[in-house]
């Protein structure tokens, strides 16, 4: 559904903007998602360990759970990766 749906319009989005190199004729819309990505990275980028619920190696943050399993957790997001809780 994502890649058909939305991603496909972003992308075609994407491309006119480039062809045409502005985003004069577009109609952009900022939804929470991209708000949170620009977040996220700038938590990356910039090592400032703000707090998210994150999808990661369970090792050890949930005790009764293998080590392998992926758990939705929160973390602290640095430059070196999610640091979890």
């Amino acid at each position: 559904q994502v890649i058909n749906g939305r991603e496909k319009r972003v992308f075609e989005l994407n491309a006119r903007i480039i062809e045409a190199g502005t985003t004069k004729h577009e109609t952009l819309h900022a939804d929470i998602h991209g708000r949170y990505m620009v977040r996220v990275a700038a938590s990356l980028a910039y090592n400032l360990s703000d707090v998210y619920l994150v999808i990661v190696p369970n090792n050890g943050a949930i005790t009764n759970l293998q080590n392998d399993a992926m758990v939705e957790v929160p973390a602290a997001l640095t430059s070196d990766g999610p640091k979890a809780f």
